[in-house]
C-alpha cells in the first residue's frame, strides 16, 4: 500500500517512528520461528513503560536504539524476569558500550525461546569497565558481611524511578 509506506518513510525521517527489530516471527501452527542472525549497533537506552503480551499488565522495560544495515530500529524486552529479578538481558548489556556492534540472534530450546547476544570484534573493546571499578584487597583486610536483606529495602513507588 503506497500511502502506508509514505507515512511510514515520513515518521522515520522525523523520527516519530522507529521500526522495531524482529528476532522472532509467529509460526503456523502457534509458536515462534527465529529470523536469524542480525549485525547491529548499540546506539543508546532508556526505560519505557510497555504490556505484558500474556497478561496486558503494564510494566517497565528497556528499549533499546539499534542500528541495522544504516536503519535505527528498536527493540524492547521487560526489565523483570518472571520471577521478578533482573532479566538476563538487562545483565547482558549491561556489560556492552554504546556503539559495540553484537549479533543479536533469537534461538529456540524446546518450547523455550531466548535471545544470544555476541559481541562483534574484540571483546575487551566492548565491555563497560570503569578501572576505578577494579578493588584492590589488602591480605590483611577482613570481609564484612552485608546484614541488609531484601525486607529491609524500601520500596520504589516514584514511576520516574528504575523498578528495582
Amino acid at each position: 500500500m503506497k500511502t502506508c509506506k509514505e507515512i511510514i518513510k515520513k515518521a522515520t525521517e522525523t523520527g516519530e517512528y522507529k521500526p522495531q527489530l524482529q528476532l522472532f516471527t509467529k509460526a503456523e501452527g502457534g509458536g515462534t520461528q527465529p529470523t536469524g542472525a542480525h549485525k547491529v549497533k548499540l546506539i543508546s537506552s532508556k526505560i519505557v513503560k510497555g504490556t505484558d503480551f500474556k497478561t496486558k499488565a503494564e510494566r517497565f522495560e528497556v528499549e533499546l536504539t539499534l542500528e541495522e544495515e544504516g536503519a535505527n530500529k528498536t527493540y524492547n524486552f521487560p526489565v523483570k524476569n518472571k520471577q521478578g529479578g533482573v532479566h538476563y538481558l538487562v545483565e547482558r548489556f549491561a556489560e556492552l558500550k554504546e556503539g559495540t556492534e553484537v549479533v543479536l540472534t533469537g534461538k529456540k530450546a524446546g518450547k523455550t525461546s531466548y535471545i544470544d547476544v555476541s559481541v562483534v570484534g574484540s571483546r575487551d573493546d566492548a565491555l563497560e569497565q570503569d578501572p576505578n571499578d577494579i578493588p584492590i584487597i589488602e591480605e590483611d583486610e577482613i570481609a564484612i558481611e552485608d546484614s541488609s536483606t531484601k525486607e529491609d529495602a524500601p520500596d520504589i513507588t516514584e514511576e520516574d524511578e528504575i523498578p528495582f
